[in-house]
């Protein structure tokens, strides 16, 4: 186009082509006045895409010529990049900023127009104060290579570092506590390898931090038997045994919170108790990056756990066994001797008037004569042997792994010649003596509470004789025990011979009246003795051993007959059974429970599990546990003759249980009598408030029905509904009341 107007220019001056050349021009100029136009729509349209582009970045952004002037910027830049909060297009960078602001930037513009991109950090001063800004000038060269100016994009970082200064004090708090931490606290990567541990881990294990970071697992401190044990344990028989110090993060790694006693080994080899806690680091999408390991030194505790085992199983005045670990050690012997074929004897001591010295010398001159004869006792005998003291003056020696009786009597007469020489008590030597009991496992008795009463009939039978001297069991000092021991003949022969029968009481809800399920109970019949009430067969059953065979038959039964009840009426009906404090001892109860209800067919959750008061007595943790295993199966447990026993508000609170019998001797009293009605609303309303149900026994009048249902008792049972029945019997009452009540199991007073 330009070259055409040049020639136009060069025509032009000859005048015969004067008026042509003037059209060309003409149309020339047209065409480059519609190219221009085109052009600069093209022009228009790119800027307008800019101006929407730098819009919407979160940042300010600008173009300055080579003069630090501003060519450009967006709204941003409005508001946060300048002080003088004008628009800045065709000022200076230093009229914009201010001279403070710009004398940090200065260097940073004069590099970017020497061609330089520069990336950096800056504290400005803005008019609502000091902002930090993240910086970058990027050059703006021409074909040549030569600046014509710079971009700068100025970002608003302070919410960033205020949260990285945030991020910063939270990680120096982590490290303070993890170095100040009075527990060892090791950091593993996922395969185990130790990332850190603090200065208290250190101290604990006697290793520097050097020496282990980056070279081991924890495994290297664990006690390695126990670790094979545990991974045993782990494997259940199932799968390949766990080893290394995946046995320690098994738990963890599956999410599970599990704090655990083991035995750390130390550099030197000594060994310290410890409580360790592994809990498993999980990144993006919960895969497992690493373990952190928390152990607490607990030998302390283990000390103390320990005295506090000794305390109650010794004596504290002599240091002998008392009671509880005497009967645990005999319980042993008599396991021991039934397999090897020997005896054990059981001898009962009993100084002669020692209530004399007491009264006469003191009390402080009868401990003295009590902590001798337990030093005599304890020479007289084998180191195998164990020497117990049941309280006051009485003594037990429990002899075992005897062969022959000649070896009985000759400890006998060894335990009476320490009584020869006189005994120094106080500055007091007193002549003393001892009456000695003897009876002999199995001779005499197979269960231990049968031997020591043998033994303490032969030990009055000594004293009968003049003292000073032993007797051995016979049976002529049976005469008192002749009926009890018929008893337990009979007893032990009664289930084989087919005496043992259920009956079944029902157990209403006492608004709705609807039968919710039935207490089973145990009769026994036998041909010469009559009708055994429970009441006299049960104690006698758990003295003698009988209980766990009687107890297994009472549960499989009654199982069944439910099950066949349930179908005959055609609905579901709960089952209560009782267990005694000796059932409930059995460490395979759990599987005795989960035989009985898979061979019935019925459900765990219809099956209630009533245990006495006297059960909380027991070892508290393993009855913690033994009731937390059984009511994970699905069967509810219920506390029977609530508040005639060992009560206490602490058992509801520590053990967890679903139901509170209340006992019928309360509700024999309601509603006049004013104890029985205070304490039937108070257990009422207390174990209603900790989650659980509560239900009445013996409930004979409709006063004590009325009253029960206005407190909010939920369930009841007694002669006013039902008498205990046969399985046939119930189940045609049940149908016959059912029919009564229009299809509804209600008795005939309820519907009423």
């Amino acid at each position: 186009m330009i070259a055409r107007i040049l020639g136009w220019l060069a025509r032009s001056r000859s005048p015969a082509t004067g008026g042509e050349a003037l059209g060309v021009l003409q149309r020339d100029f047209q065409a480059l006045a519609s190219a221009l136009e085109s052009r600069n729509l093209e022009l228009q349209c790119q800027t307008r895409q800019l101006r929407m582009l730098t819009e919407r970045l979160p940042a300010c952004m600008a173009y300055l010529d080579r003069d630090q002037r501003f060519q450009f910027c967006n709204s941003q830049f409005d508001c946060h990049g300048g002080t003088t909060g004008s628009n800045p297009v065709g000022q200076r960078l230093a009229e914009v900023m201010g001279e403070d602001n710009f004398r940090v930037v200065e260097p940073y513009v004069l590099s970017a127009l020497r061609g330089n991109a520069v990336h950096f950090e800056a504290t400005l001063n803005m008019p609502d104060g000091e902002v930090d800004f993240l910086i970058d000038y990027v050059p703006d060269t021409d074909a040549s290579g030569a600046v014509q100016g710079f971009f700068a994009l100025q970002l608003d970082i302070s919410e960033r570092r205020a949260m990285e200064q945030q991020l910063m004090e939270a990680l120096a708090w982590q490290q303070a506590m993890f170095d100040s931490s009075d527990f060892a606290v090791i950091a593993t990567d996922m395969h185990g390898t130790i990332q850190a541990i603090n200065p208290a881990g250190q101290r604990m294990l006697r290793y520097d931090a050097d020496e282990l970071v980056g070279q081991h697992t924890p495994a290297q401190f664990h006690d390695p038997v126990e670790l094979v044990r545990r991974g045993i344990e782990l494997s259940d028989g199932r799968g390949p045994i766990v080893s290394g110090f995946g046995v320690v993060t098994a738990a963890a790694t599956d999410g599970l919170a599990q704090e655990r006693e083991w035995t750390y080994v130390r550099r030197d080899g000594s060994r310290v108790p410890v409580s360790v806690s592994v809990t498993a680091i999980r990144g993006v999408g919960g895969a497992v990056s690493g373990f952190l390991t928390i152990a607490a030194d607990i030998t302390e505790r283990k000390q103390a756990e320990a005295l506090i085992r000794h305390q109650a199983h010794h004596d504290s005045l002599t240091q002998l066994p008392n009671r509880t670990l005497m009967d645990d050690r005999l319980a042993v012997a008599m396991q021991r001797a039934q397999r090897s074929g020997q005896f054990v004897a059981i001898v009962m001591l009993d100084l002669d008037h020692f209530k004399h010295i007491n009264d006469t010398l003191g009390h402080q001159v009868g401990d003295s004569v009590l902590q001798t004869v337990a030093q005599r006792l304890r020479l007289a005998v084998r180191p195998s042997d164990t020497v117990a003291r049941l309280g006051g003056d009485e003594f037990v020696v429990v002899l075992d792994g005897m062969h022959k009786a000649s070896d009985i009597h000759r400890i006998a007469r060894s335990i009476l010649d320490q009584f020869a020489e006189p005994v120094l008590a106080n500055a007091h030597e007193l002549q003393i003596s001892a009456s000695v009991g003897i009876s002999v496992f199995p001779t005499d008795g197979s269960e231990a509470s049968l031997l020591l009463k043998n033994a303490d009939a032969a030990m009055y039978d000594a004293k009968a004789a003049g003292r000073n001297t032993y007797r051995l069991f016979d049976r002529q000092m049976m005469s008192q025990n002749t009926d009890r021991m018929e008893m337990e003949l009979a007893l032990r022969h009664a289930m084989e011979r087919s005496e043992m029968r259920l009956e079944y009481q029902p157990q209403f809800d006492l608004e709705t009246g609807e039968i919710m399920g039935v207490e089973a109970l145990l009769r026994w019949d036998n041909p010469v003795l009559g009708s055994v009430p429970p009441t006299v067969f049960i104690g006698l059953a758990e003295e003698c051993g009988l209980i766990q065979p009687i107890g297994h038959w009472v549960l499989q039964t009654a199982c069944h007959e439910a099950m066949e009840m349930q179908k005959r009426l055609g609905r579901r009906l709960g089952l209560a059974v009782n267990l005694s404090p000796v059932q409930f001892a059995q460490a395979d109860l759990p599987e005795l429970v989960s035989a009985a209800l898979r061979d019935s067919g019925m459900m765990p959750n219809m099956l209630e599990l009533e245990i006495t008061e006297g059960i909380f007595l027991l070892n508290s943790e393993r009855t913690i546990s033994m009731l937390n295993t059984i009511r994970a199966m699905g069967v509810s447990v219920s506390i029977d003759d609530f508040g005639t026993g060992y009560s206490s508000l602490s058992y509801l609170t520590r053990y967890t249980v679903d139901w509170i019998k209340i006992d019928q001797s309360f509700v024999h009293d309601l509603p006049h009598g004013k104890n029985a009605a205070v304490l039937t609303t108070a257990i009422i309303s207390i174990a209603h408030s900790l989650g659980m149900m509560v239900i009445a026994e013996g409930i004979e009048t409709r006063e004590q029905y009325d009253y029960l249902l206005a407190r909010g008792c939920d369930l009841g049972q007694g002669f006013l509904f039902s008498q205990p029945m046969s399985k046939d019997k119930l189940i045609d009452w049940l149908e016959n009341q059912a029919t009564q009540a229009g299809g509804t199991a209600k008795p005939a007073l309820i519907n009423t």
